[in-house]
Formats: C-alpha cells, sequence, structure tokens
C-alpha cells in the first residue's frame, strides 16, 4: 500500500521537515529504474526515488553505498542548490520537490512512472521520453495544485456502491474501498464519506503499521488501524518515514530469503526426483536372480562335451551330470568355435555376479542417499534465517540461474494479466514482441495460446510449478484472452491453439511472429477478458 497517493502524502508531510534547506551534492543513478539524491553538508542523508511501474517509491535513507564505477550523475542545473520545499498534487500521485535552482517531480504513472527536471526553463526526464511528451508532463503536473498539510477533507460522492467508488476516486486506492466495505454492513453515502475521512486520518496522523504475515510471506505497510491484512506480527511506527526504511529493508530481505528458498528447494527436489529414478532402476538389477551358477555350469558340460560342438550350431542337447542326467537344451552362438562359446558362458557367469554385485550395493548406497537428502530437505523447510539460507545455498554449491532472472526482466515488455489472483498471462504486442515472448521469455513448460488460423497475439501462461495441473477454467480464460487479443475478437467464439512452449518452434527464416507447433490441443472460447481476470497497469 506504500504506492497509495495518502501514504505518500504522509511521507511529505514528514519529510519537509528533515530535508527543507539541505543542500542537493549529487543526483545519480547506479541501478536500472533508481535515482539517488544525495543531501547535506555531511552526505549523510539521501533520497531514494525508484520508478519501477511495478514498485515506484520514494524513501529517506541515512546510508547509501556509492560504486566507484558505472554511477551517472545527472540534472547538474539542481547540484549545489538548497531544497526550499517538498509537496505533493492534490489527488494526483505527483511529489514535487523545489530548489533554489529549480523542481523535481516524481510522478506515478503506471509504465509512465518518470523524474521530470525544470530549470531555467529548461526540461529533462530520468527516463528517455519523447520530446512533445515530456513537454506535455511538465505543462500537466505545473497545471496541479501543491500541498503538504496533514489536513484533507473528502467531502462528496455520486456513486450509489462500493464497485464505483474506485472509478470515480482512483486516487483513494484499492485497500482503502476495500477497508471502507470491510467497515460497514451496506453503502450508505454519509456512512462512506464519514468512514472514508477516518481512514483518511488515520493514514495521514496515526501510527503506521507494518503487518507481517509468515504464513506466506508477505508484509503490508498501511496505518495502525486497517483490518484487510492478515498478518502474524504488526510492528508499529510513530514515523512513516521510518516504517517506510525498515518496510524496504525487509521486503529486499524476504525477497532475497524467498530467491535462496526457491532455488535450494527446486536443487533438493531434482536430486530426490535422479535418486528416485536410479533406485527404481538399480532395483531390477539388484532383484535380479543371480544366475552366474547356472552358467558356470553350462560352461562346464559343453567343455566336458566339446567334441560334440561345432561352429555353427545355435542350439545343442545335453545330459546334465549335474541333475539327475535330465536333457538339458543350450543355445549356441552359431558364429563362434566350440571354444568360443564355452568362453562366452564363463564371461556370462563371472560377469552376472559382478553386475549384480554391484547393483545390490549402488541400491543400498543410493537408498541411502535418498534418506540423506530427504532428511536435508526436512530441516530445509525449518529454516528461517538468511545466513543459514546462505550457508545451505554455498554447501550444495547451488549456482544462481542468471538466464532465468534474465527472462523474469523481461516481463515489463508485454501485457500482464492475473486470472484469479494466482496465475501469470502475458501477451505480445506485435509481431518482434511475440517472438521475444515465445523464444527468449517463455519457459519450456509454460503454456502457450493463439487464436487458430489467424492474426493475433502470442499469449503465455507462466507455470511456477511443472508438476501442479493446470485447471480447465484457467486454461480456458487464458484461451479467451488469446483470441480477444486476435483478429477474431469480434467473432461469436473462437478456436484457440494451446500447447506447452518446448513445443513451439521458431525454424530459421520465419517472418516475425511466425511459429510452428509439434503438438497441439485446440479449445473453443469466446474472445473477452474473463471474470477474475486483472489487467496489471
Amino acid at each position: 500500500m506504500y504506492k497509495n497517493y495518502f501514504l505518500l502524502r504522509r511521507f511529505v508531510c514528514e519529510s519537509k521537515d528533515i530535508i527543507n534547506n539541505l543542500v542537493i551534492n549529487d543526483i545519480f543513478t547506479q541501478e536500472k529504474n533508481r535515482l539517488i539524491i544525495s543531501l547535506g553538508t555531511e552526505e549523510n542523508i539521501f533520497l531514494e526515488i525508484s520508478v519501477d511501474q511495478n514498485r515506484p517509491y520514494i524513501l529517506i535513507k541515512d546510508k547509501y553505498s556509492r560504486a566507484k564505477k558505472n554511477t551517472i550523475s545527472l540534472f547538474p542545473s539542481l547540484h549545489n542548490s538548497i531544497i526550499k520545499n517538498i509537496e505533493i498534487a492534490h489527488n494526483e500521485r505527483v511529489i514535487k520537490i523545489t530548489a533554489s535552482s529549480g523542481e523535481l517531480y516524481f510522478q506515478i504513472r503506471g509504465n509512465r512512472t518518470n523524474i521530470f527536471c525544470e530549470s531555467k526553463n529548461e526540461y529533462s526526464a530520468f527516463l528517455k521520453s519523447e520530446e512533445n511528451y515530456l513537454a506535455d508532463s511538465i505543462k500537466e503536473i505545473n497545471s496541479f495544485s501543491y500541498s503538504n498539510s496533514r489536513i484533507y477533507i473528502f467531502d462528496e460522492i455520486a456513486s450509489n456502491d462500493f464497485n464505483m467508488l474506485n472509478k470515480e476516486f482512483p486516487f483513494l486506492g484499492k485497500e482503502v474501498i476495500l477497508e471502507v466495505k470491510t467497515r460497514l454492513e451496506y453503502f450508505d453515502k454519509d456512512k462512506v464519506i464519514d468512514e472514508i475521512n477516518k481512514i483518511i486520518h488515520s493514514i495521514l496522523n496515526d501510527n503506521i503499521a507494518a503487518y507481517i504475515n509468515d504464513d506466506d510471506g508477505s508484509i503490508r505497510i498501511s496505518a495502525g488501524g486497517f483490518h484487510i491484512f492478515p498478518f502474524t506480527n504488526k510492528v508499529e511506527f510513530e514515523s512513516y518515514v521510518q516504517a517506510l526504511k525498515d518496510f524496504f529493508k525487509s521486503i529486499y530481505k524476504q525477497e532475497t530469503i524467498n530467491l535462496y528458498k526457491k532455488r535450494i528447494e527446486k536443487h533438493l527436489l531434482n536430486e530426490l526426483d535422479k535418486l528416485a529414478d536410479k533406485i527404481n532402476n538399480l532395483r531390477s538389477t539388484a532383484e535380479k536372480i543371480d544366475r552366474s551358477e547356472e552358467y558356470n555350469k553350462i560352461a562346464n558340460l559343453l567343455l566336458i562335451n566339446i567334441y560334440k560342438l561345432k561352429k555353427g550350431m545355435s542350439f545343442i542337447e545335453l545330459e546334465d551330470i549335474y541333475n539327475s542326467n535330465q536333457i538339458l537344451k543350450v543355445k549356441l552362438n552359431p558364429e563362434l568355435d566350440p571354444k568360443g562359446n564355452i568362453s562366452s558362458y564363463f564371461d556370462k557367469s563371472k560377469n552376472e555376479k559382478k553386475i549384480i554385485e554391484q547393483a545390490q550395493f549402488l541400491y543400498i548406497r543410493t537408498i541411502q542417499k535418498y534418506e540423506e537428502v530427504k532428511f536435508l530437505f526436512e530441516d530445509f523447510k525449518k529454516i528461517t534465517v538468511l545466513e543459514d539460507y546462505k550457508k545451505l545455498f554455498n554447501n550444495l554449491r547451488i549456482k544462481m540461474d542468471s538466464n532465468e532472472n534474465k527472462k523474469e526482466d523481461l516481463k515489463d515488455k508485454f501485457k500482464h494479466y492475473i486470472i484469479e489472483g494466482k496465475y501469470n498471462v502475458y501477451v505480445g504486442k506485435d509481431s518482434k514482441n511475440n517472438d521475444l515472448l515465445t523464444t527468449s521469455f517463455a519457459k519450456q513448460n509454460d503454456l502457450w495460446f493463439h487464436a487458430k488460423s489467424v492474426p493475433g497475439s502470442h499469449v503465455v501462461l507462466r507455470i511456477d510449478n511443472s508438476k501442479e495441473v493446470v485447471p480447465k477454467n484457467i486454461i480456458k480464460k487464458a484461451a479467451s484472452l488469446a483470441a480477444y487479443h486476435s483478429k477474431a475478437k469480434t467473432a461469436g467464439m473462437v478456436p484457440v491453439s494451446y500447447t506447452f512452449k518446448k513445443y513451439v518452434v521458431k525454424r530459421k527464416g520465419m517472418e516475425p511472429g511466425k511459429v510452428a507447433l509439434m503438438k497441439e490441443s485446440v479449445v473453443i472460447v469466446e474472445p473477452e477478458i474473463p471474470a477474475n481476470v486483472e489487467y496489471v497497469e
């Protein structure tokens, strides 16, 4: 909820007393989508601003390690100037920092999130943008009225139900609306207005709480009196600036834990699968009836009757002197001479015994190894401390998969939907983007969709757990999105092909967006954005 307008307003109200009248020493970046403003004569205060559209934020830090290389200074016209004020636009997520030599604007607006600088009638932006867009953005944000007051009155609504509140007042945020809905039994305009004002006042003035849920590892931040966040632990702060700083420390720490946890779990489960397969393969050999004595007996019988053997014979019948002189039919290799056939049975006797003994040894050893890894996996599930995850990670000699991280970095390039709050679906925007989605982003066991026989977007349903069976209704909803993002959008019903990404082939010389399917299934659906499907800005 840190992106909520009123929490941003709370940040502005608190930070004005911290940063006003401080000197801007430097403005630089050393990480993608992140800007750092060094403040104060002793450089002990830093403003950190993220323009990542999935995690935009502004916070104050008292420490920041600037790299010696690969850092770029920006907005030089503001360097060595003094901060005069920090404010926020009325009902808009735009924070304005006024300095003695210009203004800096931090605008949160989905994929248009950016930082703009206006100084001496010249405009510039942190993220590259078209010149017309830059000028229009500056013009728009200059038209807003700004304030850093904790006083805010919400006094009128036209909506007649909770679902319309978000459309009428998007700045309220879905969490505030959900909190109102939780507190009231039914929609009454006067009561809704009164409750919204109570919530806004609480966000702007009361203690801030971090709601920590150990069950799913989530951490949420808001006013202390919220009811909508499940938690196992709740930590309260008088200062939102401090709460925000601790919140992001916790978030980054939890994300690091989750990364190590995911890698270790994947490694151990893969090891258990491999060992289980090895045990099954060894079992048949280890439990095989030992025929070494039988082969040795046949070899001796053939040796006794060597004078009867001739090259070219495929079998021979012999009296079994070891078993009441019963007649024994022995298979021979017609390409071998008598000595060769005798030697082959002696060799079989030796090898049979050796193979079975070795298999029995490996079988027992592999079972022991499986139990060791299983025991280690049970211990792993009890770990909660980052250092313990790191230690186990290093002991197991696991390597971070940089390719997967690169794939995840690509996800912002596609349209993104979430089905039923759980399943992530990514949609290509054009032919080249389709190729990027299919060949560079999609994983082998992701489900791939495309409207059959018509031009359209490639659609990928992310499968995080390859052992999970995706429900049919989820497949149909993903297929509906594929039909919706195709030339058959206006049709009544549309056939959609789907398959695992590993069966989608991009052959050399194919035009952008063109692929071949090695196997496919077809589902017929309506082209639509189905219910319980959320578009991620």
